[in-house]
């Protein structure tokens, strides 16, 4: 069962996320030769990213990112599969109109 009832409305920077992990050789080694993405950044640019990178664990279920927050990140998987719902105005109650219901 996704742990989504109370998760869903904390900020995503007080979400599950294991402190103890930290950037090894072995993410640097990824992020550089193994991802098209960042092939094009010179030495300094790439130095400067991973300067701000941080590595998260997140569990089955965690939700990372919602819907119309402002996004200030950008996220990279190692590992594992992440699920993405774009949903339309009509699919949240908040917004919907309430002669549509």
């Amino acid at each position: 069962e996704p742990a989504t009832s109370d998760l869903a409305q904390e900020p995503c920077a007080t979400r599950n996320a294991n402190d103890n992990e930290f950037i090894t050789e072995e993410h640097v080694d990824f992020l550089r030769n193994q991802l098209p993405f960042f092939t094009d950044l010179t030495n300094d640019e790439f130095n400067e990213m991973l300067s701000k990178a941080k590595l998260f664990s997140y569990n089955p279920g965690d939700i990372i990112i919602r819907q119309g927050m402002p996004g200030a990140s950008f996220f990279v998987l190692k590992s594992g599969v992440a699920e993405m719902i774009v949903r339309s105005r009509f699919d949240d109650p908040i917004s919907t109109p309430p002669n549509y219901l």
